[in-house]
């Protein structure tokens, strides 16, 4: 029996500005924040932690806004702010997204 897989998509900060109209944006945050006020999405705890002078959080939830958009996420982001004297970002994250249908 042969499985299809899809590659995993790794897409850039630059790649997703892009790809991405500021009026759409708003359009899907409003309806996600609507979304969840009508209880379809669910939000879990946020996972954080302190760690080298920095912190770390690990943000996941599921959201039904239509038929055609069902979506699962993963959201780990950092703060380090001694960074700047480093020449470093001092917020970075990354961010995995699923079809809960289909994982």
């Amino acid at each position: 029996m042969s499985h299809a897989s899809l590659p995993l998509m790794v897409l850039s900060d630059a790649v997703i500005r892009s790809l991405l109209n500021y009026g759409e944006v708003i359009e899907i945050v409003r309806a996600a924040f609507t979304a969840d006020g009508q209880g379809q999405a669910t939000v879990l705890p946020v996972v954080g932690h302190s760690l080298s002078g920095g912190q770390y959080s690990i943000k996941t939830s599921h959201l039904h806004l239509a038929e055609h958009l069902l979506v699962f996420g993963l959201k780990m982001g950092s703060y380090y702010p001694d960074n700047a004297g480093r020449n470093l970002p001092t917020h970075s994250a990354v961010m995995l997204v699923g079809n809960p249908l289909t994982g």
